[in-house]
């Protein structure tokens, strides 16, 4: 498209032009990358080998346990620390004993 049809566009056909050149641009990205897959299985087939040979299978993230409340305000419960980091603010104005805060 030359610059001068896009000057005589209107800011709406514009941004219609640029939605469905940015479909494309995905259309085209996935079926490339599913002919580059096709030939790199082909290549390793041929090499004797299999995809997740060389390239390792894909794992799944498992997911991380949370972290457990190790010290809480004692008149505003949302103020927790876990005990790892930094003492938060709110702790180290309070000072003195830190057991005083532990979570039984």
């Amino acid at each position: 498209m030359k610059e001068s049809q896009l000057q005589k566009m209107s800011y709406k056909e514009l941004l219609q032009l640029q939605k469905r050149v940015a479909e494309a641009i995905e259309k085209k990205r996935v079926a490339e990358r599913a002919a580059l897959k096709q030939k790199l299985q082909s290549m390793a087939e041929q090499a004797g080998f299999r995809i997740d040979d060389l390239f390792g299978q894909s794992r799944e993230r498992t997911p991380r346990s949370s972290i457990t409340v190790k010290y809480r305000h004692p008149t505003n419960s949302s103020l927790i620390w876990s005990g790892r980091g930094r003492r938060p603010k709110w702790l180290v104005a309070a000072g003195g004993d830190l057991e005083r805060f532990r979570v039984a």
